[in-house]
């Protein structure tokens, strides 16, 4: 499942960037043989990015990309209001997800409430639902830079004609912007992910 720059109506800033990012992975995904080809990808973008849509999606996904609007409690997806849209925390946790990786493409989604048991925020809450490894965000993330790190970590995950390890293609793509001698990325454009869980 693909998901990006669902439609706000208003209440948030559309994402241009998301946009493009997901038809990005959604090429990716498609021309792996681990996915069986475009059939076997659901892409919800724009309007089709509803809040229903994408939670019966999910359940039934092995990845799921989400390149969206993220809060540290929730994750902002296609509604008339923010009441209609926003993922709550609690909504995920009641998900039975068989997804082996979660991308949480969004500002500050590895954010969350500091206890002595961690971090509580949304990806504690993909993982209770069942996502053993979730790619997120340590703080607000530059669109363009988000986009070319994402096309990077896919190419690299996708290695091979399988999905392979998500920590080592992270890497990867950090290294590879951080050596990409046409661009100057700044450590804020390439470092602000990280691979959590398994």
């Amino acid at each position: 499942l693909v998901v990006g720059d669902p439609a706000f109506h208003g209440w948030a800033p559309q994402l241009y960037g998301a946009r493009m990012e997901a038809k990005d992975v959604v090429a990716a995904l498609s021309a792996s043989a681990a996915f069986g080809g475009a059939a076997a990808v659901t892409a919800l973008i724009g309007d089709d990015a509803t809040k229903p849509a994408v939670v019966e999606a999910m359940r039934r996904c092995d990845l799921v990309h989400l390149a969206t609007h993220g809060v540290p409690d929730g994750v902002l997806l296609g509604g008339a209001t923010v009441a209609d849209g926003k993922l709550s925390m609690g909504e995920v946790q009641s998900l039975e997800l068989r997804a082996r990786l979660v991308v949480l493409s969004e500002c500050d989604s590895f954010r969350g409430k500091l206890s002595s048991d961690g971090v509580i925020g949304i990806t504690r809450a993909f993982v209770a639902a069942g996502a053993p490894t979730l790619v997120a965000s340590l703080w607000k993330v530059d669109d363009a830079a988000t986009r070319e790190l994402m096309r990077r970590f896919y190419a690299r995950l996708l290695e091979g004609g399988a999905v392979g390890d998500a920590t080592a293609a992270m890497q990867g793509a950090m290294v590879s912007m951080i050596r990409d001698e046409r661009r100057s990325w700044s450590v804020l454009e390439w470092a602000a992910f990280v691979v959590y869980g398994l």
